[in-house]
């Protein structure tokens, strides 16, 4: 996904810009982000010297004119998001959602674009998908990253 088609994402989902100092590099649908002036970089990249995963942050996976961010993604832009976002209202149910449970779809999100931001307070969980035929919120993270986000919720 070029820095252009991502902007455009981010500023129409969460009304946010994407930092100037960031660059952004795709390897099929997962986006990473990392910071400019390591340009040598994105060469070595390009020549498959190098893996993405040493020096970038994974960012989230492309859909069709959609992203859906990953936890550190969630955390980097949901601060700053003015919208596609969702604050659970208690920490039992943000704790319910982060261990994969399905949850009913709350009426805020009943025609929000898919892929909005969990919140709880100030922390950030992932992206919420929308399953709108069985009216559910879900995770899409994997089980090994849900058992550190509960562990990690579980100290405040």
């Amino acid at each position: 996904m070029e820095r252009d088609k991502l902007s455009k994402i981010l500023k129409e989902k969460f009304e946010v810009e994407i930092p100037n100092n960031l660059n952004i590099y795709q390897t099929k649908e997962k986006i990473y982000i990392f910071e400019k002036g390591v340009e040598k970089i994105l060469n070595d990249l390009k020549n498959k010297k190098v893996n993405i995963q040493m020096y970038g942050i994974y960012f989230g996976k492309e859909k069709t004119n959609n992203i859906q961010l990953s936890v550190e993604g969630s955390q980097i832009i949901g601060k700053y998001a003015k919208k596609g976002l969702f604050e659970f209202k208690s920490r039992e149910e943000f704790e319910r959602f982060l261990k994969g449970e399905e949850l009913e779809l709350p009426k805020e999100l009943e025609n929000e674009i898919n892929y909005p931001i969990a919140k709880y307070k100030d922390y950030f969980g992932g992206s919420i998908f929308i399953d709108r035929k069985r009216k559910k919120i879900v995770t899409r993270l994997s089980k090994g990253r849900r058992a550190i986000l509960i562990s990690w919720i579980n100290s405040f």
